[in-house]
């Protein structure tokens, strides 16, 4: 059986973030428009500056989906990243406070969520696909790096975690 949780709404730090880069991009790209003189940076320009909050719109996670095989963090356009059950160690809420002098090292930085590699005092490296800061899960895994995900509902999530990890079958 397959239980589906919805990302959490965009926490106001990322609908901020992403407000202002696209009135920015926007007044970039009319300010190219209107000046006809640098015509061949404009379209040097305009396929990066577009492409960049295209691809982290596509990342934007939607949702977690749980079977008795895995879990699966569903995204807008990109395919989804799939954990098996069997590799993850542990999963708990984690407090945006945990995030204090964290390092974006590849990644989005509130363009349409948080996405990609940070750098974390107390856990190193994580792989993060949260839409909101403020609801924090933390997936450990088996010799990986962790997961940060935020689903609209924590508990819930968690419980459903716990219900179909229960039903994973060991090999010997």
């Amino acid at each position: 059986m397959i239980e589906r949780y919805l990302a959490a709404p965009l926490d106001r730090d990322a609908l901020v973030r992403t407000t202002a880069t696209l009135v920015g991009l926007g007044c970039l790209l009319t300010l190219i428009f209107f000046i006809h003189q640098i015509i061949f940076a404009a379209v040097v320009l305009i396929g990066p500056v577009l492409l960049l909050p295209a691809l982290a719109y596509a990342s934007t996670p939607i949702g977690y989906a749980l079977n008795e095989h895995a879990l699966r963090i569903e995204r807008k356009a990109f395919w989804a990243v799939t954990i098996p059950l069997s590799q993850i160690t542990a999963c708990h809420p984690l407090p945006r406070e945990t995030l204090h002098r964290s390092i974006r090292v590849y990644g989005t930085g509130g363009l349409f969520g948080w996405a990609g590699r940070y750098q974390m005092r107390q856990l190193g490296v994580v792989s993060m696909h949260a839409t909101s800061l403020d609801r924090l899960v933390l997936v450990q895994r088996k010799r990986q790096r962790p997961i940060l995900i935020s689903p609209a509902d924590p508990p819930a999530f968690l419980t459903g975690l716990r219900r179909q990890y229960e039903t994973l079958v060991v090999g010997p």
